[in-house]
């Protein structure tokens, strides 16, 4: 199969969009307050209208792409058999910090459920799920083949792939199925204003609603998460403060780590990711940050977990002790757990 056009694919779904788009972020910019302020003047620019049309245009776009699974011998994410064994679930990032964590510190984390992000699969840990938006790269495609979908020894994971970065990856071609294998397609709302991204979770982000990937993938897994249902979800090795990774320290020649190595080589250079600071994480650098016209994750995620998770009784927090997210979430040491 051939790379998409994911906008082609939109607008054969969708033709008579534009008008209906209109009216509904008027409504939308009525409901939330967010066209004028108490003294009836202009409160959200122009600039900030045009990021609402766009987010609808996306959201209906977001939808109106998961017959496109079917042709990849792929199910869509509203249609996933996954199913959660426990109420408390890691979501697992890739930083240094794992190296950190003893054998035993893994048997706390293997007694309840994980979720994989981005590389991690690379890891000698074996989650449950993999949540992974695929590289520019032809070799981030060919690591995930390799190492994952095409190993009959994980076909018990569940693997969520980012379908827009699937349709219209250069090497579609070289794509081969697997069972568990489903393709999610998340809406993405860009802001940097914080009452404009308040309103998308307020209205938006829910149980069963659409997918939201603001300023990671981790996000969607994150979402994912909480669609599932868990009651308790906890992030380790998303350190953020510094660009390490788990798999820098490890030297190996062959194998996931040294395929994973080269992958991030490759996407760092497409994805322009040597544009901002070493002292930080791509998605908490300011230059990056404003360049995708994203808040950094840390801010988003206190964001959700203020207006979305702390209402609805889940439990959202950092197990790494060194972790940036301890200025902004709780902290729950591993070892109570």
């Amino acid at each position: 199969m051939r790379a998409g056009n994911f906008k082609a694919t939109f607008t054969r779904y969708l033709p008579e969009l534009p008008g209906e788009i209109d009216s509904e972020v008027k409504d939308f910019l009525r409901r939330h307050k967010l066209s004028t302020n108490d003294h009836g003047e202009e409160y959200i620019s122009g600039e900030h209208k045009s990021l609402v049309h766009a987010f609808f245009v996306d959201l209906y776009r977001a939808r109106a792409v998961y017959p496109e699974a079917a042709l990849l011998g792929l199910g869509a994410y509203p249609d996933h058999g996954f199913k959660r064994n426990s109420d408390t679930v890691f979501i697992l990032g890739c930083g240094a910090s794992l190296n950190q964590l003893s054998d035993e510190d893994w048997a706390r984390v293997g007694r309840a459920d994980s979720i994989g992000v981005a590389y991690f699969y690379c890891h000698p840990f074996r989650p449950i799920a993999h949540v992974i938006e695929l590289g520019l790269g032809v070799r981030s495609l060919q690591s995930l083949q390799n190492n994952l979908l095409t190993d009959s020894s994980r076909n018990d994971e569940a693997v969520f792939l980012h379908m827009r970065h699937i349709l219209n990856h250069r090497q579609l071609s070289e794509f081969k199925p697997r069972a568990s294998t489903w393709l999610y397609s998340p809406c993405v709302p860009k802001s940097q204003h914080l009452p404009l991204i308040s309103a998308y979770l307020a209205e938006f982000y829910s149980r069963s609603g659409p997918l939201f990937h603001h300023s990671s993938n981790m996000d969607c897994a994150l979402h994912i998460a909480y669609q599932m249902g868990y009651r308790r979800i906890l992030f380790l090795g998303v350190d953020l403060n510094k660009r390490d990774y788990f798999w820098d320290s490890m030297h190996l020649s062959l194998g996931a780590i040294a395929d994973v190595k080269i992958a991030m080589q490759e996407d760092a250079v497409l994805h322009k990711f040597d544009e901002g600071s070493d002292a930080l994480h791509a998605t908490v650098d300011p230059v990056l940050t404003a360049r995708c016209n994203s808040l950094a994750v840390t801010d988003y995620l206190a964001l959700i977990n203020e207006t979305i998770m702390q209402p609805n009784n889940v439990t959202m927090a950092t197990c790494t002790p060194t972790s940036l997210l301890r200025a902004y979430l709780d902290y729950i040491p591993l070892e109570s757990i």
